[in-house]
């Protein structure tokens, strides 16, 4: 198992998700924290819990945009009745007789 010490603004860009993100996520993990030669905090995680957090980071964001797609979709169907239901009432305005009194008869 290898140890990466990065620092956090480091970490955030790695795995793709905000700086006060990979914060929590030291925290949750119990990640070794410190400061680093520069001054500027940093942490230690190994390289696998790294590599896995960045997976679930990029399979959140695919799904986030499936769920926008099928929100798109929806709204489409959405539509799609509303057209499907006046044109049904139009049709149905359409087929009555303009003399609903006058009845033929024979």
């Amino acid at each position: 198992m290898s140890v990466i010490a990065m620092s956090y603004e480091a970490l955030a860009e790695r795995l793709g998700i905000n700086v006060a993100s990979v914060r929590r996520l030291a925290l949750g993990k119990r990640w070794w924290k410190g400061k680093g030669n520069d001054g500027n905090a940093t942490a230690a995680a190994q390289d696998s819990l790294v590599e896995t957090a960045r997976r679930l980071g990029m399979a959140e964001g695919e799904v986030a945009a499936f769920k926008a797609q099928a929100d798109e979709a929806g709204e489409a169907r959405q539509r799609a009745e509303k057209i499907g239901q006046d044109r049904d009432h139009c049709h149905a305005a359409a087929t009555r007789s303009w003399l609903p009194w006058r009845r033929r008869t024979g």
